[in-house]
Parts: structure tokens; C-alpha cells; sequence
């Protein structure tokens, strides 16, 4: 070199294909040309400068990095991109740098995020808490108790009533829950802030909120069944004996209501429209079980009638046990007329609107019948009558003084 050829180069800075060119000197004369590669540098090799602890805001963080390769600092979108990841909350957060250009490969640097204990609400829960929880840092009613330190709460909140109970933050043992810990009983009146609390709870546990139970807010509420207490605390709100729960049905937060007159299953004593009340639907009188037609769906929201059983004798010995001529579901088919007979064609029994409680005495006197009027046991027939509405039914009927 510089004797028999001198050197140049070109493109040889970035990456790509450079070239290498002699050029002869001396006893030599023109040119040659080579080609060489340059590849580009693993970022691995890079180093980044490490980054400040940063404070949390409840937003991303994306800190400015520092990359350089040696001693030259590189530019971020010509030599590199730039990731963050787990960089919202308190924590540890990661950036990571993508070579482009004359760089390949890629390297990561942690950074810190710190909580700063600015309480701003006095509700015990730090904002940075708060913001991590999705509840408000400027609402002293606004937080989860899993994140509050009583400790750390203000005067001004131990003497505010969140839930509007009537008990103080600092006396209540659940100052967002009006159901628990409450003093005075009176419901806070609708789109007021304590409202909000009444109507997210559920004081009777029924399943049926207590929006739903109490239209239109406080500072009273509707008592169905009159019994003194208001339905979001009643758990039967009709007194049909049917707990609310069940007559609520499968989503309480619209609940059933199975005749479509405008009022719910909870609050409705007869439920199917069928014109026996609910509490009655499973007697003997009308259904004798749950679900008298087999159908699958409970005689007190089924209004197809129960059909009735023609019972063939009863024993009216005073013992307390089928005293009295029952047909199981007799009172679900409407007005009647119960007429006995004996074995000879008398009438011994007739009775208008049969209700299923004769104990055996005849109201038509023959002879020979005791003084007591009481039916000697034996076989009678009888006959029902349903003033034209539906067929009349018939059966025989053993009276047996003796059977238990």
C-alpha cells in the first residue's frame, strides 16, 4: 500500500454491502474493486442508562431512555424503538429497546413505580389506592374497606353516615352497607348520595334489591301485606307464605311476574291468576301436591286447574285422621253441589258449595237413623254437580266408623 496501490472505501459506514477499491501505483496502474458486508450490532451490547423511580399517576408511564453504544448516544426511531410493559401501577415496570438500523436484537431495563401517600378524601385509603381500586381519591364514600385504615381516616368522615343509616362512619361497622349497623330504619330519599347505598343493597336477603322493593325511594317504602314491616326487610313480602326468593324466580333483578297484571310474583297473592290464592294452591282442597298435573310447573304459577281425586270413604270416628269426606282438589273447580245416597236411593247428605267438611251426619232424616243423625257405616253414592260448568262426577262411598 501507498508503494504499489493506494485505498478507498465506499458505503462502508452502515449497514449493507460496502466497497473496498485499490488503485495501482508504481508498477502498477488502474483500479479493483471489492465488495464486504456490514451486519448490523446486537443491541445486547447497548447499554441504557438506568431510569429515576417514578411516581404513580393511574396512567401509563413511559419514562425517556437513554441507549447509547459506547460513548455515542443513539436516536430513538432511527436506531431503536422503544416498549413498556407492567408500567401503570406500583410495581416494577419494564422498557425494552428494538434495534433498527445498523442494530438487532433487543434489551429490556426495570424501572420503579412508587406510591405517594397523599390521602386527599379522609377515608383511609390513599389516592394511589384508590386509583389502583377504581374508586374516587375525592369521595370520603367512594372506596373498597379492603384497602381502608381506620387509623387513617378524618374526624369530618367519622362524623359523616355514608350509607345513611342513621349510625356515623365511626360508630358503623359497615358504613357503606345501610343493611348493617343502621339506627333510625328511615330509607334515604332517592338520588340523594346516600342513596345509591341503599338501593345496591338487599336487607332482607331475598335476592331482590332494595331499589326494587322500595320504588321510588325513602323516607318510606311500600308494606305489601300491611304486617309493619316494609318489603325490602320482609322476606314474604305478600305473607302467602312463599318465600320472596322463590316467587322472585331465576334473575330477582327483574322478578317474575307470572299473570302479567302489572304486579310480581312476590307481591302478588295469587300469582298464576287462577283465582286461588298461592298459599293455598298445594292443599288438599285445590292441589293436594306441588304440582297436581305433572306438568313441571308448581301449581301456584300453573293456572291449568287441578283435577280432582273421587275419594271412596272416609272414617268420621273422632280420631283426628280422615274424619271428614275429603276430594282432594274439589274447591279448584268453582261452585258445586254434593249430593249423598244411600243404598236404597235417598238422599241421607245435600250440600250447595261443598267445602270438603262433612263428618258423616245427614241433613235429610229417614227412618231408621239415630237421634244423633250420624250415617250407620256401609256403602252410599254420591254425586257432584258443577251447576253445568263442567260434567257432573259420581262414585261409591264407604263410611267406616271402625278403620284408623
Amino acid at each position: 500500500a501507498t508503494t504499489d496501490y493506494s485505498v478507498s472505501y465506499t458505503n462502508n459506514t452502515n449497514v449493507g454491502t460496502a466497497s473496498v477499491t485499490i488503485t495501482g501505483a508504481g508498477n502498477y496502474s488502474g483500479t479493483k474493486t471489492q465488495t464486504f458486508a456490514i451486519v448490523a450490532k446486537e443491541a445486547s451490547t447497548l447499554t441504557i442508562d438506568p431510569i429515576a423511580n417514578q411516581n404513580f399517576t393511574g396512567a401509563a408511564i413511559t419514562p425517556t431512555v437513554v441507549v447509547k453504544d459506547g460513548s455515542t448516544t443513539l436516536t430513538a426511531t432511527t436506531d431503536y424503538s422503544v416498549s413498556y410493559t407492567n408500567n401503570t401501577n406500583v410495581g416494577t415496570a419494564t422498557v425494552a429497546i428494538a434495534g433498527i438500523g445498523n442494530y438487532t436484537g433487543t434489551k429490556t431495563q426495570t424501572f420503579n413505580i412508587v406510591a405517594i401517600n397523599v390521602e386527599t378524601d379522609g377515608d383511609g385509603v390513599f389516592d394511589t389506592q384508590e386509583v389502583i381500586d377504581g374508586t374516587d381519591p375525592t369521595d370520603a364514600c367512594s372506596y373498597l374497606p379492603s384497602s381502608q385504615k381506620i387509623a387513617n381516616t378524618s374526624a369530618a368522615w367519622k362524623a359523616a353516615d355514608c350509607d345513611g343509616d342513621g349510625n356515623p362512619n365511626g360508630t358503623d361497622s359497615a358504613p357503606l352497607n345501610f343493611c348493617v349497623s343502621g339506627v333510625n330504619g328511615a330509607v334515604p330519599v332517592i338520588n340523594t348520595a346516600q342513596y345509591k347505598f341503599f338501593a345496591a343493597s338487599d336487607c332482607d336477603n331475598d335476592g331482590i334489591s332494595n331499589a326494587i322493593e322500595c320504588l321510588g325511594g325513602g323516607p318510606s317504602c311500600q308494606d305489601f301485606d300491611s304486617d309493619g314491616l316494609p318489603n325490602y326487610l320482609d322476606s314474604d313480602s305478600d305473607n302467602d307464605g312463599i318465600l320472596d326468593s322463590l316467587e322472585a324466580g331465576k334473575d330477582p333483578s327483574k322478578p317474575v311476574d307470572t299473570d302479567g297484571d302489572g304486579m310480581p310474583d312476590y307481591q302478588d297473592t295469587d300469582s298464576d291468576g287462577d283465582l286461588i290464592l298461592d298459599r293455598l294452591e298445594d292443599e288438599v282442597d285445590f292441589g293436594a301436591i306441588s304440582d297436581c298435573d305433572m306438568d313441571g310447573i308448581p301449581n301456584r304459577i300453573d293456572p291449568d286447574v287441578c283435577q280432582i281425586f273421587l275419594t271412596q270413604g272416609f272414617s268420621p270416628n273422632g280420631d283426628g285422621v280422615n274424619d271428614n269426606f275429603v276430594i282432594p282438589g274439589l274447591l279448584g273447580m268453582g261452585k258445586n253441589k254434593l249430593t249423598v245416597f244411600n243404598r236404597w236411593g235417598n238422599i241421607v247428605y245435600e250440600m250447595e258449595d261443598y267445602k270438603n267438611d262433612w263428618g258423616g251426619k245427614a241433613t235429610h232424616v229417614f227412618e231408621p237413623l239415630a237421634s244423633d243423625s250420624l250415617l250407620p257405616d256401609g256403602v252410599y253414592y254420591y254425586v257432584i254437580d258443577f251447576n253445568g260448568t263442567r260434567p257432573a262426577m259420581s262414585n261409591y262411598l264407604f263410611i267406616n266408623r271402625l278403620a284408623k
